[in-house]
């Protein structure tokens, strides 16, 4: 959804003949925002959030900030009891709780729990060991399960798998020109070009979708998903011919 979403913003701001088109694409953007809320992933949230001001850029403050003091204030009211214990769970109960449980320490409170920080630590004290060629592949999972008696199936960050699984050198043979190729098309599509026209609309939801998914690798690894992969390599190509085109 959070790949989609830029792309909906970018087909609204469009200039269409039809107003009827317009409150279709209206209701479809705010399907799209409403699905990804009520999917109950803190990752998710974000990318949601960052899409605005990543697409928009410094011009979206003066509306975003106002919408997230908002959720701010809603958030507060549920984890403290501001005006009594009974608002407090009018506000739980008016709030779907796969919501603001998400921020609840209790939902992960659990003998079978680690922290995402906990695995990037033990991720680090891996790629120490093995800073060369790495510890193989998939090996991340046996690694942990032996140290401290918890399994998962990955590190939950992409590039300290990579470097768990095939060490130092081969991570960075595969980041560094990705990560030149989305400044370079952040130069060309965000700074030196404007939205002048729907074609610069596009492009702009084409390195936005692209920035989301990537950040998204930082503290999940959907890239395993096919589904997932397959629209970030498409992504990447897309963002290698707009600024080929440039």
């Amino acid at each position: 959804m959070n790949i989609i979403w830029p792309f909906c913003i970018a087909l609204f701001f469009k200039k269409h003949h039809f107003r009827f088109s317009k409150v279709i694409i209206f209701l479809f953007l705010t399907s799209i925002a409403l699905v990804i809320i009520l999917s109950a992933s803190r990752a998710a949230w974000l990318g949601l959030i960052l899409s605005i001001p990543i697409y928009f850029g410094k011009k979206s403050a003066k509306w975003l900030i106002p919408i997230l003091c908002f959720i701010f204030i809603i958030f507060a009211l549920i984890f403290i009891p501001i005006f009594g214990e009974n608002f407090q769970m009018i506000m739980r109960n008016l709030i779907p709780s796969g919501i603001w449980s998400n921020f609840s320490q209790s939902t992960y409170d659990h003998e079978e729990s680690i922290s995402r920080i906990e695995l990037w630590k033990q991720s680090i004290e891996i790629i120490f060991k093995y800073p060369i060629f790495g510890a193989g592949a998939t090996s991340f999972s046996s690694i942990l399960e032996s140290k401290i008696g918890i399994w998962r199936a990955h590190s939950h960050n992409l590039p300290l798998e990579l470097m768990v699984s095939y060490g130092i050198p081969a991570a960075l043979l595969i980041f560094i020109p990705f990560i030149l190729l989305i400044k370079i098309s952040i130069e060309d599509v965000f700074i030196k070009s404007r939205i002048n026209s729907g074609l610069f609309l596009f492009d702009r939801a084409w390195i936005t979708s692209l920035i989301i998914l990537s950040g998204s690798q930082l503290v999940d690894i959907q890239y395993f998903d096919g589904r997932i992969s397959i629209a970030g390599w498409v992504l990447l190509a897309g963002t290698r011919n707009i600024i080929r085109k440039k």
